[in-house]
């Protein structure tokens, strides 16, 4: 579930670091020293994923926008396009790429992708677990040279 669900549209974790400090002090006793450096650090962070989030649709869009012509051979089912293996495969890529590029999540992916009315098959989540693999590939060799 997306904290827009909830109905939380603002910044809220930065108001828990005075907290945190409080409960880490024994482990951690500078973070009562640093809290509102990182409590700034953190509101920037939740706002840059807050206006990330606001723009996801459109870049979305664009995504799908790259793939559109192979959905329109698709049937609509009771309002919604089914597509196949292949354009669920390049839905799937399209996801990894606003994930790696913008951090959007695949579950939000997923869900815009329901709010178009376009059910994907598991090609999908497999060819996003794909494109994680290969950009994690390099640094797997990188680990065994240096192990």
């Amino acid at each position: 579930m997306h904290l827009k669900n909830l109905g939380i549209n603002k910044p809220f974790l930065y108001k828990l670091v005075g907290q945190l400090a409080q409960i880490m002090h024994t482990p951690y006793p500078d973070l009562k020293d640093r809290q509102e450096e990182i409590a700034q650090v953190i509101l920037n962070e939740e706002n840059n994923f807050i206006n990330t989030l606001s723009s996801s649709n459109t870049l979305l869009e664009s995504e799908i926008g790259k793939v559109k012509s192979a959905l329109e051979i698709y049937p609509k089912i009771e309002g919604f396009t089914v597509v196949g293996a292949d354009a669920s495969r390049a839905l799937g890529a399209a996801a990894f790429r606003l994930y790696d590029t913008y951090g959007i999540p695949l579950e939000i992916t997923r869900d815009g992708l329901d709010k178009m009315c376009i059910k994907v098959d598991e090609n999908f989540e497999t060819a996003f677990q794909s494109e994680l693999d290969k950009q994690k590939e390099p640094f797997k060799i990188i680990q065994q040279d240096e192990g």
